[in-house]
């Protein structure tokens, strides 16, 4: 979840998905953002070795 600029690693508990859009049944409120692709690059750049 991203909270400002910081990152937050919380489980979600994921449904239906068909191909473009995935139903998240838990672990997120309306209004927030996931990170669904490049989660490596989020983790190097929170360990500060992504520079």
């Amino acid at each position: 979840m991203k909270h400002g600029e910081a990152f937050e690693r919380r489980p979600v508990q994921l449904g239906i998905r068909d191909g473009e859009y995935v139903q998240a049944l838990s672990g997120v409120k309306p209004g927030e953002w996931v990170v669904s692709r490049g989660a490596y690059l989020v983790k190097l750049a929170a360990s500060g070795s992504g520079e």
